[in-house]
């Protein structure tokens, strides 16, 4: 079979350890700022603390994936061998939101109903599962892999609701919280040497975009995935790097998800003001928001149905 590797991709950088700059204050408090910079100096030169690789086939399913050009035989190549995919992509294309007349009952007409670019979604979000959202804490993983399908869909719709090239909007908000998950494993299974739990809240804050951005960077995974680990939760770009509207569009995101109870704890946190506010500023007008919220909520729906 013969792929057509994406070309818009994260260059890889120089060294397989985290760069992370240690310049950059992170905190208002001299002594917080110390506490980061000192984890980031422990991060950097740790070998041990390299950025994990997934496994080639895993690789290659993403590759596969993540080409434009990807057609409805590779992507039957590719997942039919595996059967939880298969499952997956035979479960949505019977579900409530597509309701076909008749049932489907093959791999290929599933996808002929629900197009390319949905079961590439599906694809990137069973890579995932099967990769990513594993370990120790299964609880915690399993809610963070809610919240990450939840953010992926609703980047997909707002992306839809702004005219942006939807192609990666899943992807990157299924990963946008890549390096909460492997900073967690970090400090759980070979934390930094003068690493103090006490401390887990301001590093993992301070440090998981940073983290994020590397891990896409080193998966060689596409620019706008890297990007939106990197800037969710910093995209007004008070910094050098200025304003991210995928950052931003990511934000909004996630707030939604949050919004009807899929947040990184599970919790419910209702939209304020203040998320109004940021949800106007990217461009949608007020029946947009409207329609933001409400698919918000079917995305909730659909979510929590296929676990």
């Amino acid at each position: 079979m013969s792929v057509n590797v994406p070309q818009r991709r994260a260059a890889p950088p120089d060294s397989n350890t985290f760069e992370i700059d240690e310049e950059e204050a992170t905190r208002s408090s001299i002594y917080d700022r110390d506490i980061v910079v000192h984890v980031k100096a422990q991060i950097r030169s740790a070998t041990q603390h390299s950025a994990p690789m997934l496994p080639e086939s895993a690789q290659r399913s993403l590759t596969v994936a993540g080409d434009p050009e990807v057609s409805i035989r590779a992507l039957v190549e590719i997942i039919e061998p595996d059967p939880v995919t298969t499952a997956r992509v035979l479960a949505i294309s019977n579900g409530p939101l597509y309701a076909p007349a008749k049932r489907i009952a093959s791999l290929k007409s599933a996808i002929m109903l629900l197009g390319v670019g949905l079961v590439r979604d599906v694809l990137y979000q069973s890579v995932a599962e099967a990769h990513i959202f594993r370990g120790a804490s299964a609880k915690v993983l399993a809610r963070q892999r809610l919240h990450g399908v939840a953010v992926g869909y609703l980047m997909r719709s707002l992306s839809g609701h702004l005219g942006l090239n939807r192609d990666y909007a899943f992807l990157a908000g299924l990963l946008h919280d890549i390096g909460t998950i492997v900073l967690q494993q970090m400090l759980d299974t070979s934390p930094p040497v003068t690493y103090d739990p006490s401390h887990y809240d301001l590093v993992m804050e301070s440090l998981h975009g940073e983290v994020g951005h590397i891990v896409a960077q080193r998966w060689e995974l596409p620019l706008a995935v890297a990007e939106v680990a990197n800037r969710h939760h910093d995209f007004e770009g008070d910094g050098r790097d200025g304003y991210s509207q995928l950052g931003h569009v990511a934000a909004a995101a996630e707030r939604l998800a949050e919004h009807v109870g899929l947040s990184e704890d599970g919790s419910r946190r209702a939209l304020t003001s203040e998320d109004m506010f940021m949800l106007y500023r990217l461009g949608l007008d007020e029946m947009a928001v409207d329609a933001a919220i409400h698919e918000a909520e079917r995305v909730e729906e659909h979510v929590r149905a296929l676990g």
